[in-house]
């Protein structure tokens, strides 16, 4: 299952993205407004930056040429016409969607980055990385800002083109079409990735004030040292190598241990041990109670180099 946070920002990113996809084609697209084509008119249709005519003459125009096929609006061909064409309303639409469309542009950039940033391990090797605090307010912002203008521009567009009587002739015989609508939900797209952005902010912001946590990763009970209980192959009950003071019971090496088991290397009171005194049995290289001892003096026994209390040496027999 997906951890909120991770949820959350995919979300946010696929919002996004698929709301300048949607906005990028409405601006290159000329389907914003559309004459019905079951009746005539000199108009076809318009976007942006491309209308397209059908014989059009315009009363204003002293030339009274008719206009035919699509040009670019800027283009020379409606240099007389160009005034009528792009009232105020207009150019304030293409203004505000351009600048849109390239602050999503750099939003989508931003979120890619801040999505290969927080791929990575974080530097005490725990985790991901946390994700830029900064970067995250900067992505919120140019959300918010882009929805609202588009939302805004796009009522007056829509509003525009049936209230103002000098601009295409026959309003009535026109209509809103697909380029427009995918503008409209490139907004709402825009709306719903910025409830996102606020709710990743908050985890974001939520982590910026969080001092790092540099300790060591927990492992889980059955594989440590603190259990008492148990049988592991490294730290509890059973076979234990490496730590001292650990459980009561079973066979250990190389620390010291309590009554009872075979240890190897520390004092322990019986059994056989290695390297150091113990009371009784097998011990090389300290004195001994009993036993047979190499190298050191011993109560009794067989004793190389050194008295021993009864027994036969390889050097010499010693009676106390």
């Amino acid at each position: 299952m997906m951890e909120p946070k991770k949820a959350i920002f995919t979300t946010l990113f696929v919002l996004n993205v698929v709301g300048f996809i949607c906005l990028f084609i409405a601006f290159a697209s000329p389907y914003w407004v559309v004459s019905w084509p079951r009746v005539y008119s000199g108009f076809k249709r318009t976007g942006l930056w491309e209308t397209c005519f059908a014989g059009l003459i315009i009363n204003r125009d002293p030339t009274q040429k008719a206009y035919h096929g699509c040009w670019w609006i800027l283009a020379p061909e409606y240099m007389r016409i160009r005034e009528w064409i792009m009232p105020w309303w207009f150019i304030i639409t293409q203004i505000i969607i351009t600048c849109a469309l390239v602050a999503e542009a750099i939003d989508v950039i931003i979120l890619i980055y801040v999505y290969m940033y927080t791929a990575g391990q974080s530097a005490t090797g725990r985790g991901k990385k946390r994700a830029p605090f900064k970067l995250i307010q900067t992505t919120t912002i140019i959300t918010i800002t882009s929805s609202v203008f588009k939302g805004a521009t796009l009522i007056l567009f829509g509003v525009a083109v049936y209230v103002d009587r000098m601009w295409m002739p026959e309003p009535h015989l026109n209509y809103m079409s697909w380029s427009y609508g995918l503008a409209l939900l490139s907004t709402f797209f825009s709306i719903f990735s910025t409830i996102a952005h606020f709710a990743f902010r908050r985890i974001a912001l939520k982590e910026f004030y969080e001092p790092p946590n540099l300790s060591q990763p927990m492992m889980p009970m059955g594989s440590m040292g603190q259990s008492t209980l148990g049988s592991a192959s490294d730290y509890p009950k059973g076979s234990v190598s490496g730590y001292q003071d650990y459980p009561t019971k079973g066979s250990t090496s190389s620390y010291q241990y309590p009554p009872g088991g075979s240890v190897s290397g520390y004092p322990h009171t019986q059994g056989s041990v290695s390297g150091y005194p113990a009371s009784q049995g097998s011990v090389s290289g300290y004195p001994a109670a009993q036993g047979s001892v190499s190298g050191y003096p011993a109560a009794q026994g067989s004793v190389s180099g050194y008295p021993a209390a009864q027994g036969r040496s390889g050097s010499r027999e010693v009676a106390f």
